[in-house]
């Protein structure tokens, strides 16, 4: 998770980066029907069980929250700060 977010650039605030853990592998068929683009210019990426959120109006205003992916989705999710996964990668890789 902490080498293969997209939005980890070097113009990007990392305040603004989140990563959101879903509880499963969300179906092709509900992510086909997100639209990032209608978001704007908050913008998200699913990989797996994985959705990295990049929110430069920061995540207390933005609408993809945890409810609005478990509503979406129908999956538990929890939603952690950049800098939070980059401390437990730190954690274990020492």
């Amino acid at each position: 998770i902490a080498t293969h977010n997209p939005f980890y650039t070097a113009d990007k605030d990392l305040r603004h980066l989140h990563v959101t853990l879903l509880q499963s592998e969300a179906p092709e068929a509900a992510i086909s029907l997100l639209n990032p683009e209608a978001y704007l210019p908050d913008t998200f990426h699913i990989s797996g069980k994985v959705i990295y959120l990049y929110t430069p109006g920061g995540y207390g205003s933005t609408k993809l929250s945890n409810t609005f992916f478990e509503n979406k989705l129908k999956i538990t999710a929890t939603t952690r700060n950049w800098k939070t996964i980059q401390e437990l990668y730190t954690l274990i890789t020492n």
